[in-house]
């Protein structure tokens, strides 16, 4: 069977992306002052969606693996949940860092929103504590926005 020629049409995306094409340079008279139409206000829902899954994922099997941990290695077992909750926020800012315009901003709301469902599985095992919660967005705000900002420069520099 003989296969279409693939069509370059300058307002369709390429097959599989997750964000809409820049749209072509405006002549100078008509150009707009508003910046509602920036990079800095578009988001890869796909590319968050996939690092708040990370980070969700990686916040899971860490809470479940924890008890096993404090058994055999009670000395990384006081750790254990410090230690997946900065490896999970910063996986999850630093994924999302690679696709989007503003890796801090959006390294951290992957980072936040990955803790946020985290939240109703303590609710389920007895063990929420708001102080420690609010401690613990802080965090993931902190270390995804740093993780988005490393993965941001990296990208730009081409490492």
């Amino acid at each position: 069977m003989a296969s279409k020629p693939a069509s370059k049409a300058p307002g369709k995306p390429p097959k599989g992306a997750t964000t809409p094409p820049k749209s072509p340079a405006t002549p100078s008279s008509a150009r707009s002052t508003s910046t509602t139409g920036s990079a800095s206000t578009q988001v890869d829902v796909g590319a968050v969606a996939r690092a708040v899954s990370t980070g969700f994922m990686i916040l899971v099997f860490g809470g479940l693996i924890q008890p096993i941990v404090s058994t055999y290695v009670p000395v990384i077992g006081m750790f254990w949940l410090i230690i997946v909750a900065v490896t999970a926020f910063a996986s999850a800012g630093a994924r999302v860092g690679l696709a989007c315009p503003n890796p801090p901003l959006h390294g951290a709301g992957a980072a936040v929103i990955s803790y946020l469902l985290v939240v109703p599985l303590m609710f389920l095992q007895g063990t929420f504590n708001p102080l420690y919660t609010v401690f613990s967005f802080a965090a993931a705000a902190v270390v995804g926005a740093a993780a988005g900002h490393i993965a941001g420069r990296s990208k730009t520099t081409g490492n």
